[in-house]
């Protein structure tokens, strides 16, 4: 029980900086012009933190249960593999048409 007292600042940190991040792309992509569109994209980024909280706070609620946990903790793994992959480079170096902002 030490160990998760450690650590929830920390994580409480990792959210903050999270919603800071997707705050400060949406300031600097409305400031380019882009508007609606940047207003709509601004969604991914905050509803994968929630997702990903959710899944974790569940998974913890559920330490008792080793088969519910482990597929809670799956599934708040998987949920934050797609930004990775979207900035993945291609093997010659160049980003991928989809994931460039233009």
């Amino acid at each position: 029980m030490r160990r998760a007292r450690v650590l929830r600042p920390i994580n409480r940190y990792r959210t903050g900086v999270a919603f800071a991040a997707a705050t400060e792309t949406l300031k600097d992509r409305l400031a380019a012009g882009h508007g609606d569109a940047a207003r709509a994209f601004f969604i991914v980024p905050v509803s994968l933190v929630v997702l990903f909280g959710g899944f974790i706070v569940a998974a913890i609620a559920n330490v008792g249960r080793p088969e519910a946990h482990k597929r809670l903790i799956l599934l708040a793994t998987i949920s934050i593999i797609p930004p990775a992959i979207a900035v993945r480079r291609l093997p010659t170096g160049r980003i991928p048409h989809s994931a460039r902002v233009d």
